[in-house]
């Protein structure tokens, strides 16, 4: 089964392609037979696990490959188990690099979470200072609202205030009518009275 899609491949797909290819190097064997043995266990064309290899699996093991061709430099001859041997740390190494990437991702994960909840975080944040800003321009507007009244009912008071003293002028003016009225009354009385009394000895 051919593919060419980067996701159509799992981490333990991408691990016995990296097992096959580097058993192949320690061993001397040349990448496209490691490539041919790949796609018959993994039911892939040798094509997509060349390609497979070469953009995505041999940057992750650089290491790897380096042990294995290290490997394959010794000219002394190996038996059945020292391959066994040989081979067994590399996988461990594999495992390794597996459970590394694994964590990785599962950092990452986690890092992903945490930049949601800031950014929901700032988002409500955003919110509330738009709510603030709009709550202070109420406050602005009412602040504004209440120093006309103020104004204005400063105003009315003056007038008023002003009201009140030509009131009480008017009461002073009055009074003081009144009161010349009384003498005059008083005056007058005191005149008819004198009169009234010369009439009376005329009499006699």
């Amino acid at each position: 089964m051919a593919a060419n899609r980067q996701d159509a491949w799992t981490a333990d797909e991408d691990l016995l392609l990296a097992e096959v290819t580097l058993q192949h190097i320690r061993e001397g064997g040349t990448q496209l037979a490691a490539f041919e043995k790949a796609a018959e266990r993994l039911g892939r064309t040798a094509a997509a696990c060349g390609f497979r290899w070469n953009s995505t699996i041999r940057k992750e093991y650089e290491e790897a490959i380096s042990m294995a061709k290290g490997v394959r430099k010794k000219a002394l001859p190996l038996d059945s188990q020292q391959k066994s041997i040989t081979f067994d740390e590399v996988f461990r190494f594999l495992k390794g690099l597996q459970e590394s990437r694994r964590k990785n991702s599962e950092e990452l994960s986690q890092l992903k979470k945490r930049v949601e909840d800031l950014e929901q975080e700032n988002g409500r944040l955003k919110e509330e200072r738009v709510k603030l800003q709009e709550m202070n321009r109420l406050l602005h507007d009412e602040k504004h609202r209440l120093v006309e009244e103020i104004g204005r009912f400063q105003e009315r008071n003056g007038q008023l205030l002003a009201e009140v003293e030509n009131l009480q002028g008017e009461l002073e003016r009055i009074l003081s009518l009144e009161e010349g009225y009384k003498v005059l009354l008083e005056m007058m009385e005191r005149a008819k009275r004198k009169t009234s009394h010369q009439r009376g000895e005329g009499s006699y």
